[in-house]
C-alpha cells in the first residue's frame, strides 16, 4: 500500500503547478490589459502637485495644471512687508512637458507594480523668466532703506546728451531665498506660496566706469533718423523723443540699453489715431411702408490704421541698432452700412417747393450732402460736401446764384486769413457764399466736413457739373 501512494504524488505536483501558472497567467493577463487600458493615464500612485492624479488622461492633466499655473501667486516677506505677485509674472510652467511626465511609464508593468506598493511624486517642469525675476529683485531691494543703488544713465536736455551717475552699496534682498521660494511654489502651484526673503549687504553689480561708457555709446543711437509717414506727411521723431524711448535695465550684470515697444507705438498711434475715420453709413429716405423714396446720403467708408505694429517693431529695432528708419502707415477699411429714414412721401418732405422742372440746389448742412433737382426729380447727387465749422458756420435761407467763375482767387486779400489761387468751378449764391471745387481737400462729408470758412467744398469734378447745369438765378437752400 506504501508503494502505490508515492506513486501517486507526483501527479500531485503537477497539479499544483498548474494552479499556480493559471494564476500567474491570469494575474500578467489582467495587468496587461489594465496597462493597455490606461495607457496615456497617469499610472497608479502618481502624486502631482500634492495631488492623487492617478488614472488622469492627458487633457485632463492638462486643464488641471493650466488652472493651478493660472491662479497660483507668491507672496514674499520682507522686512515684515509682504508683496504678492502672480506666479506666470516670473515663472512660465510647461503644462506639455509636465504631463507628458505624469503620463511616462503608462505601459510599464514595473511602475505599474511600483505604484501598488508605493507613490510616484512628479515635479512641475517650469521656466523663470530672468528678466522678470531681476525686476523683481530690484523692485523688492529699492524698497528698504539704505537700499543699494546701481549706477544709472538719464538723458540730459541741457547736453542735449546722456549722462551717467554713480552707485552706492547698501542693502539688497538675498536672491537665493527669492529663487528657493519660486521653486517650491511652481511645483506647488498652490492659490498662495508665502515665504520670507532674507536681506544682506551687496555691492552694485555695475561700474560707474561702465555707465559712463554706456552713456556715451548710447548718444550715438540718437544719429538715427526715425520717419513715419502718415498720408503723405512725414514726421521725424526729435532727438529728445527718442532719448526718451530708451531705458537703461541692469541684465546680469550689465546696462543694457532697451528701446521701449510701447512709448514707441504711443508715438505711432498719436500720429494714426487723428486720421482714422469711423464709417458714415448711407442714409435712405423711406415712407411709412419702407418703400425707398431716394438715396439722401451716400455712405462714406471709415478706415483704421493696419500696420501700427510691424511700424514700431521696424522703428524700435532701428533705433536700438542706431539705424536710420522710414516707416508709413497703411489703412484697413471699415464698411459702412445703410439706414432707413422715415419721410413723408409727398412734396413736404423737400426743403424748397419748385415748380415743375425748375432747376435748384438742396444744400444738407445735416447730411452735409448736395443734391442738384429739376422740380421734385433728382438730376445730380446726392454727393458728399464740407461746409462751415465753428465760427465760420455756413448761412441757412432760399438764394439765388448771382455770379459765376470758371476760375478765381479766393481770399488772398489783407482781410482774409487765406489765399486759394484758381479756385474752380465757383458759384456765389449769397454775399461771399460760394459752390466751388475744392482741390485742396482730401476728404469731404461728416467727420470731415466742418473745414471751411462758409462756403460749400465740393469735389471738383462734381462741382464741374454742378456748374454747367446750374445757371445765374438758380435757387440754392442751405439747411439743417
Amino acid at each position: 500500500m506504501q508503494h502505490c501512494a508515492n506513486r501517486r504524488r507526483p501527479h500531485r505536483w503537477v497539479g499544483v503547478l498548474i494552479a499556480v501558472c493559471l494564476i500567474l497567467g491570469g494575474t500578467v493577463g489582467g495587468s496587461v490589459v489594465y496597462l493597455h487600458r490606461h495607457e496615456g493615464r497617469a499610472p497608479r500612485g502618481t502624486i502631482l502637485m500634492g495631488q492623487d492624479v492617478t488614472g488622469m488622461d492627458r487633457s485632463t492633466l492638462t486643464a488641471l495644471v493650466l488652472q493651478r499655473a493660472a491662479s497660483a501667486s507668491l507672496t514674499l516677506t520682507v522686512d515684515g512687508t509682504p508683496t504678492t505677485i502672480p506666479l506666470a509674472q516670473i515663472a512660465q510652467v510647461d503644462a506639455r512637458a509636465t504631463v507628458e511626465a505624469a503620463v511616462s511609464g503608462a505601459g510599464s508593468l514595473v511602475t505599474h507594480l511600483h505604484g501598488v506598493v508605493g507613490t510616484r511624486q512628479v515635479a512641475v517642469r517650469y521656466v523663470v523668466n530672468k528678466e522678470a525675476r531681476a525686476a523683481l529683485v530690484s523692485q523688492l531691494s529699492s524698497t528698504l532703506r539704505d537700499h543699494v543703488v546701481e549706477p544709472a544713465v538719464t538723458w540730459n536736455e541741457g547736453s542735449g546728451g546722456f549722462t551717467a551717475s554713480s552707485g552706492r552699496s547698501g542693502n539688497a534682498i538675498d536672491p537665493a531665498d527669492l529663487d528657493s521660494a519660486l521653486d517650491v511654489a511652481a511645483r506647488e502651484l498652490a492659490k498662495n506660496h508665502t515665504a520670507p526673503v532674507s536681506i544682506r549687504r551687496a555691492e552694485p553689480t555695475v561700474s560707474a566706469q561702465e555707465a559712463s561708457t554706456v552713456a556715451q555709446s548710447a548718444i550715438a543711437l540718437l544719429d538715427a533718423e526715425l520717419q513715419l509717414t502718415v498720408d503723405g506727411a512725414a514726421h521725424a521723431a526729435s532727438k529728445a523723443q527718442k532719448a526718451s524711448w530708451i531705458d537703461f535695465p541692469v541684465k546680469e550684470g550689465r546696462i543694457v540699453p532697451t528701446v521701449s515697444q510701447e512709448r514707441v507705438r504711443s508715438w505711432v498711434t498719436s500720429l494714426s489715431t487723428p486720421e482714422e475715420r469711423t464709417p458714415v453709413n448711407a442714409i435712405n429716405d423711406v415712407d411709412s411702408a419702407g418703400t425707398v423714396l431716394q438715396l439722401a446720403r451716400p455712405g462714406k467708408a471709415g478706415r483704421k490704421a493696419g500696420n501700427i505694429e510691424p511700424v514700431t517693431t521696424a522703428l524700435v529695432q532701428g533705433l536700438g541698432q542706431g539705424r536710420s528708419v522710414s516707416q508709413q502707415i497703411s489703412w484697413n477699411e471699415l464698411p459702412h452700412s445703410t439706414e432707413n429714414r422715415v419721410v413723408p412721401n409727398g412734396p413736404e418732405r423737400f426743403a424748397y417747393q419748385a415748380k415743375a422742372g425748375e432747376k435748384w440746389v438742396d444744400v444738407n448742412l445735416t447730411d452735409s450732402t448736395l443734391t442738384a433737382y429739376e422740380g421734385q426729380k433728382v438730376v445730380y447727387g446726392p454727393i458728399l460736401i464740407n461746409h462751415g465749422g465753428v465760427g465760420h458756420e455756413t448761412v441757412t435761407g432760399t438764394y439765388k446764384i448771382y455770379l459765376r467763375y470758371q476760375a478765381q482767387d479766393m481770399g488772398c486779400t489783407p482781410e482774409w486769413p487765406y489765399c486759394e489761387r484758381g479756385v474752380p468751378w465757383v458759384s456765389y449764391w449769397h454775399d461771399s457764399y460760394a459752390l466751388h471745387g475744392a482741390p485742396w481737400v482730401k476728404e469731404f462729408g461728416i467727420g470731415t466736413d466742418e473745414s471751411s470758412h462758409g462756403c460749400i467744398n465740393i469735389p471738383v469734378p462734381d462741382a464741374q457739373a454742378i456748374w454747367q447745369w446750374s445757371e445765374i438765378g438758380t435757387t440754392v437752400v442751405t439747411h439743417y
